[in-house]
């Protein structure tokens, strides 16, 4: 009920009858910053640092191959990858690998010069290396190479029941199966550069991850699903886990989905 009468039409101020007290408030913004690193870094494969070059070749061959009958077609691209780290100084893989240069955005394939075959073998063990923790690049050192099943790939490795349960809330997201697919892959990336499991990736090392690749114009921007990130995916997954991990549906490879078109048609529902 509305009470009628006159009013003064104007703001009364008040003194406060005691000064705010401070320090009893936590900033709410979530600023960008790295996750620690772990305190004993995922090998679940176990730790190949320091492994001889053919130790490494038969533990991908075991894992990545999809039959016994092609175990000597796996050992190829890991063989050439290895042959090709060697090449530069250091006493761990991890330090060949810095010594290379591709951290910087060199792509490892280009070594391959014009034998587009040995591009596609460096390409797809580079991948599988970094799957297997073998070497753990910078941002610009794993995106500056293509992979179209490294989300299969790193989850097959990981075995990790809160990532699949990640994974399977993503599947169930309102956004093309495009987008979906780029969610995954992106939370795959971060914990591989970060070199942690998802228990351990923070909502400002996500951030982080999302600013740096905004930074170096790897989020997307000139693609139908730019900006999405794996913010949204998080976002719900963390406000509602539970658990019972499960299974994701089948992969897709990631950016390969055709852009999907804005309807025309005209509704009278409000747009969400």
């Amino acid at each position: 009920m509305r009470i009628k009468g006159p009013t003064t039409n104007r703001v009364r101020r008040h003194e406060a009858e005691e000064p705010a007290r401070t320090g009893i408030y936590k900033p709410t913004a979530i600023l960008p910053a790295p996750p620690p690193p772990p305190s004993r870094p995922p090998r679940s494969l176990g730790n190949f640092s320091a492994a001889p070059a053919e130790d490494i070749v038969n533990v991908a061959a075991d894992h990545f191959s999809q039959s016994e009958a092609l175990k000597w077609k796996q050992r190829v691209p890991m063989r050439a990858f290895l042959s090709h780290l060697a090449t530069f100084p250091g006493n761990t893989w991890q330090e060949r690998w810095e010594a290379s240069g591709h951290d910087e955005g060199r792509p490892v394939g280009d070594d391959a010069g014009d034998n587009k075959p040995l591009r596609m073998k460096l390409n797809c063990a580079a991948g599988q290396a970094f799957a297997l923790r073998l070497v753990r690049p910078t941002l610009l050192g794993f995106r500056c190479n293509r992979f179209f099943h490294y989300s299969p790939w790193f989850r097959g490795v990981a075995q990790d029941p809160l990532l699949e349960e990640f994974c399977r809330r993503a599947d169930q997201l309102p956004m093309s199966q495009a987008r979906r697919t780029r969610t995954k892959f992106d939370v795959c990336c971060a914990l591989t550069v970060f070199g942690i499991d998802l228990k351990d990736l923070t909502p400002e090392g996500l951030l982080h991850y999302a600013v740096e690749s905004r930074k170096h114009e790897l989020a997307g921007e000139k693609t139908s699903f730019a900006g999405t990130l794996a913010g949204r995916s998080s976002t719900r997954w963390a406000t509602s886990r539970h658990p019972h991990p499960a299974a994701c549906a089948g992969p897709s490879p990631a950016g390969r989905s055709p852009s999907r078109k804005p309807s025309t048609t005209t509704s009278s529902t409000t747009a969400r």
